[in-house]
């Protein structure tokens, strides 16, 4: 299969990313020389920088969102990357804002003593906690405990021996 990657198309990459550096512009994406060279993919072109890396007419420092070249000929660079992040064709996301509270009675959490046993399908409209006081900070009102509670006798039989659980 014949290359896509020629020695002219190469030698031409390489004199464009030499015009952007002496002009001091943004080094170009990948996508851009895609569009330029009618690449398939942007993997092509990622392809052709690193061939010019590797065959040493140029040296790449890259960024998190963008690459600045180095002409190690003339040792002239595109513009540095935190600019190539300004001049990038998206504009900056809005911060966030504040977020207003949701209407509606506030639920104290298991410091505040409630039963924390939810009715209903928790991921549904009906899913609420039950809420009613609970006894020595327990996390269930006593009326739930009672549903959920093993004696360590019931324990021992399902699970085998209880550690730390003195007979």
């Amino acid at each position: 299969m014949k290359s896509l990657l020629t020695p002219q198309l190469l030698d031409d990459l390489y004199g464009w990313l030499a015009e952007r550096a002496g002009a001091g512009r943004v080094c170009p994406g990948n996508a851009e020389i895609a569009r330029r060279y009618e690449f398939a993919s942007a993997a092509t072109a990622a392809k052709a920088i690193g061939r010019l890396e590797k065959q040493g007419r140029i040296a790449v420092r890259r960024g998190w969102t963008a690459r600045q070249a180095t002409i190690t000929a003339t040792g002239e660079s595109t513009a540095p990357i935190a600019q190539a992040n300004r001049d990038s064709r998206s504009p900056p996301r809005p911060m966030a804002g504040p977020v207003a509270a949701l209407p509606g009675p506030r639920i104290v959490g298991p410091g505040g003593r409630q039963c924390q046993w939810i009715e209903g399908e928790p991921s549904g409209d009906d899913g609420c906690k039950c809420l009613r006081g609970t006894e020595r900070g327990e996390s269930w009102c006593p009326a739930h405990l009672e549903r959920i509670y093993l004696p360590p006798d019931m324990a021992e039989k399902r699970f085998g021996p209880v550690p730390g659980l003195v007979p």
